[in-house]
């Protein structure tokens, strides 16, 4: 058995580098949890906002008919300060690799943007109340009320007994009451970022790296990582990776 005692955060970041050339390894569904860490301080330095640290990972947004949904990878909000209420969000989309970027996707972000995000929460309102996977839900609903704290009057006590002494459907009827009877022009408006390999209107992994390089030890090694990974998958001869 192999020695488990040298297992470091080195040899993650080097199998993700091998493995990334393989054909059916999807790495940004393995490498998302070292850009969640540092995505709010680099979307904060791009767009001059302080974006909260709290990201909605996997964002559903419900399609326009029935209670089916599509996933963006990260929803982040810019932070409220000094009781002005936020003024932008972001619907983050990663890419590891150019070669999966899709038109339909595209149109899927840029539709969502337009429906803004008072409609996309809504729409998480009407997903939860036909899911099957109501315990999730009901974190996800907490997670969102916390970053919308300022917009529909979160209170601490809202998801506390769930299934004991208050029903799920309480919940969802709350929040629902609550999103409804916010102005739409209180809500901040919906921009869409791609985190991606090679710049074109997006935070490319050069720009990412650079933000993060002085950010500890996982920053540092990340960011060089980055670097590396701004190269195609599959590109580079296999007798030197």
């Amino acid at each position: 058995m192999a020695d488990q005692t040298d297992v470091t955060i080195e040899r993650v970041f080097a199998l993700l580098d091998r493995w990334r050339h393989l054909p059916a390894y999807q790495l940004e569904r393995r490498a998302d949890i070292f850009f969640a860490l540092f995505l709010p301080e680099v979307l904060q330095e791009r767009f001059e906002v302080p974006i909260n640290p709290k990201l909605i990972p996997e964002f559903p947004i419900k399609n326009r008919d029935g209670n089916q949904s599509s996933k963006v990878d990260f929803l982040a909000l810019q932070d409220s300060r000094d009781g002005e209420p936020a003024e932008r969000a972001f619907l983050v989309e990663l890419k590891t690799d150019m070669g999966s970027r899709r038109g339909v996707q595209d149109n899927l972000m840029v539709d969502a943007s337009e429906r803004g995000l008072k409609e996309l929460v809504l729409g998480v309102v009407a997903i939860c109340r036909s899911t099957k996977e109501r315990e999730k839900y009901v974190h996800l609903l907490k997670l969102l009320s916390e970053v919308l704290v300022d917009l529909v009057h979160y209170r601490d006590g809202l998801f506390h007994g769930v299934g004991q002494h208050r029903t799920y459907n309480a919940v969802l009827d709350q929040v629902q009451g609550q999103v409804e009877s916010t102005d739409e022009s209180e809500w901040p408006r919906l921009e869409v970022v791609y985190v991606q390999p090679s710049r074109e209107t997006v935070i490319d992994f050069g720009e990412f790296a650079d933000a993060i390089m002085g950010r500890g030890g996982i920053g540092g090694l990340f960011a060089r990582y980055l670097k590396e990974w701004k190269v195609p998958a599959g590109s580079p001869d296999p007798a030197k990776t």
